[in-house]
């Protein structure tokens, strides 16, 4: 089957893997991957909820991503990777375009009302990997636009250090358009 429509979506550290949405007429938006290496492709999460803004772990051995999988809203949730696992919840009341810290260490996400959240996490690697995460607190309130195609993509991003680098709304001033304008009329 064509993709009718595919947006990048993440790149795995080591450049390997390339996260991408994909748009299914029956399953709606999917996240899969393309191991680059190997020129294939394969679906990361196809269930009949809608899933979306996919971002790796710095470590590679984690996706988040945003789904509606509730039927209320879309949330925040976590799954291993490369193989499919258990998917583990991060937002509790609502969230969207999560990041990692360049740690692996905590998830931060918006919050409805443009609340900027952020939860701990903690992995453990075993026979079956888990991700345990701690309650979500608010650390600023942004100006994010939560729905529209700008809701598509992440509106901020998280540097190395920490800080947050936010994309806010600015007032655009209007613009005059003159018609049957006459070149050195104006002398």
């Amino acid at each position: 089957m064509e993709d009718e429509f595919a947006s990048p979506q993440d790149w795995s550290d080591d450049g390997r893997f390339l996260l991408y949405g994909r748009l299914n007429p029956s399953t709606r938006r999917d996240i899969w991957v393309l191991d680059v290496a190997a020129t294939k492709s394969r679906a990361v999460v196809d269930s009949q909820a809608e899933e979306r803004n996919a971002q790796f772990s710095p470590d590679g051995r984690w996706i988040v991503y945003e789904t509606d999988a509730s039927g209320r809203q879309f949330e925040v949730v976590v799954q291993a990777f490369p193989e499919r696992g258990q998917v583990f919840p991060i937002s509790h009341a609502g969230g969207t375009q999560a990041r990692w810290s360049a740690d692996s260490r905590e998830i931060s996400f918006l919050a409805p009302g443009g609340r900027m959240m952020a939860a701990p996490v903690t992995a453990t690697y075993g026979k079956t990997p888990t991700i345990a995460a701690g309650k979500p607190v608010e650390l600023f309130t942004t100006q994010i636009r939560e729905s529209g195609p700008s809701a598509l993509r992440p509106q901020y991003d998280r540097t190395p250090e920490g800080n947050f680098l936010v994309l806010q709304p600015v007032e655009t001033p209007p613009l005059t358009v003159i018609l049957k304008w006459a070149p050195g009329a104006s002398k």
